[in-house]
């Protein structure tokens, strides 16, 4: 009868220690998953306090990270002596284990200078080959009598003057308005002459040439080429040129 007695405690106690060991593994397990939150929760609560301490004293511009209880400080401007003085304030922080001074490569993205903007530099004015100039100073837009309606000449024309300017964005011409004979006020004539010149520009300015390149002015009758006492002449002098502005 001894037999069957001892082989029910040899079970209840192999069952015993099976039962120690899977909860042993089990804690172990709960306890290291602990282990890992913590610590995700840790680094953060750190780096908060040990910033915070920081700045009250002074070391806005030293950065502080955690790996763990560990505390790195990093900067790219303070002195040796700053920064062993800002490891001590860290290493007081309630929970840190230490900390220590790496490269200051590794400094907060606030001490990054950051870049001042270079202007865009203003194209400097490049005088034209006297051929060219030449052919600009001659080259005039005209129009029909009491109209500013371009002609097809006229936008052949223009097309070659965009081509110009837009190669050249450095170049800007005042574009002038003429009329013939002045009709009504000495205000109607210039008006009316820089009605002519607008529309010239306009159409420049639909072909690509920037409106900085451009200045329009309306000169009324002045300035005649030819005599409006005959058809030719007053043909003439229903036109718009163009001059290059000089830099001052």
């Amino acid at each position: 009868m001894g037999r069957p007695e001892h082989r029910i405690a040899d079970t209840t106690s192999g069952a015993r220690r099976m039962a120690v060991i899977v909860t042993a593994t089990v804690l172990g397990g709960m306890i290291a998953a602990v282990g890992v939150i913590g610590s995700e929760s840790l680094e953060p609560r750190l780096t908060e306090n040990a910033r915070s301490a920081l700045d009250d004293a002074g070391f806005t511009s030293i950065a502080v990270r955690f790996d763990g209880r560990e505390g790195f400080l990093s900067s790219a401007t303070a002195t040796d002596e700053r920064l062993t003085a800002a490891k001590r304030i860290v290493e007081q922080v309630e929970g840190v284990r230490w900390a220590t001074v790496v490269d200051g490569s590794e400094a907060s993205p606030d001490e990054v200078a950051t870049p001042t903007p270079t202007a865009t530099p203003t194209p400097t004015a490049v005088p034209l080959d006297p051929a060219t100039a030449r052919w600009l100073a001659r080259t005039e837009i005209l129009f029909a009598p009491d109209s500013a309606a371009l002609t097809d000449v006229a936008l052949t024309q223009l097309s070659q003057v965009a081509a110009l300017l837009t190669d050249r964005p450095d170049l800007r011409l005042t574009v002038t308005g003429h009329i013939a004979i002045a009709t009504g006020t000495e205000a109607d004539a210039i008006a009316f002459s820089a009605l002519r010149a607008q529309v010239v520009v306009d159409e420049l300015l639909r072909q690509g040439v920037r409106p900085g390149q451009l200045a329009v002015v309306g000169a009324g009758a002045e300035d005649a080429v030819g005599d409006n006492a005959t058809a030719e002449g007053a043909a003439s002098n229903r036109r718009v040129t163009f001059v290059i502005e000089e830099d001052s």
